[in-house]
């Protein structure tokens, strides 16, 4: 497998590529997106966050269109992505029959991974859908812990998180505290969650119990075209800074679908996700130039 077929295949990758490598240079001047992290002889990048445990590689697999794939090209793409320096998987899917494929190269290399479980998300029947069934969350992630023959995740995040009143339901109902103590036990090394929505990330980070979280970071949802270049929302850019200043990992999604669906940020950038352009993104905040 070469490395197009590679990232045509993945659903979701992580890196300083397009939008992310416009966000690190907003956050870094114009450092761009080598000034954190090691890199190996592969030139694999990881990060590493003062609240995060462990290195994250800059590009990760996920799973949004997995499903698609046979068996056997699923494990080609994450042997392929393990033989090159990739770490981080995303267990969120359409669909769990790629599960399997994924749990046969990770579970003779458990440590070389680190796997993101979605907490409340559930998959009746082989589809998923979220779930606030706390009976439910626990069977489900009890059943991810089997396939994949691990008694951990490294990431735990709660899945989904887009209104207030679903944020104020998961606090009062038992899964945040549930999360939190599959946390103190060893069965999450970091906790964190999954939203869209600028004032639920706060509302979350301001717990002061999140190690990481998923949101996006992309033309639709955070950026606005200034002298024909991107530049991040003021308001976001705060919060993004804020977390550094924590140590809080960011985690990002889905960047290069939304610069394909803005025509001047595709323009600017075609050339550079040209033969990406089957990539979702995911990306860690730098702490140290960040928070400057």
């Amino acid at each position: 497998m070469n490395r197009r077929d590679f990232v045509k295949g993945l659903a979701i990758a992580a890196g300083g590529l397009a939008g992310g490598a416009a966000l690190n240079a907003s956050l870094n001047g114009n450092d761009a997106v080598a000034a954190e992290g090691r890199t190996t002889a592969n030139k694999m990048e990881y990060r590493r966050m003062r609240r995060v445990s462990g290195a994250v590689s800059a590009i990760g697999i996920g799973g949004s269109n997995l499903h698609r794939s046979s068996p056997q090209e699923i494990r080609r793409m994450v042997r392929y992505g393990h033989e090159n320096g990739v770490n981080l998987i995303d267990l969120i899917m359409t669909d769990d029959s790629p599960f399997a494929s994924i749990a046969d190269v990770v579970k003779p290399n458990r440590k070389d991974f680190r796997l993101q479980a979605h907490i409340g998300a559930d998959f009746p029947g082989g589809r998923v859908e979220t779930c606030r069934d706390l009976n439910r969350i626990k069977r489900e992630f009890d059943r991810q812990l089997k396939i994949f023959a691990t008694d951990y995740m490294d990431f735990g995040l709660v899945h989904y998180v887009d209104s207030m009143d679903d944020f104020k339901n998961i606090m009062s109902s038992g899964i945040w505290r549930y999360m939190k103590d599959l946390k103190r036990q060893g069965a999450l090394k970091n906790l964190g969650f999954c939203s869209h929505t600028l004032s639920i990330c706060r509302a979350f980070v301001d717990t002061g119990d999140v190690d990481c979280f998923m949101t996006s970071v992309n033309p639709i949802y955070d950026f606005s075209e200034e002298n024909g270049k991107l530049a991040v929302s003021k308001e976001r850019m705060d919060f993004y800074r804020d977390c550094a200043k924590r140590g809080i990992g960011i985690h990002v999604m889905k960047v290069l679908p939304a610069v394909r669906s803005s025509t001047a940020a595709y323009r600017s950038w075609n050339a550079r996700s040209a033969s990406t352009s089957a990539c979702n993104m995911l990306w860690t905040v730098p702490p140290s130039r960040a928070a400057s």
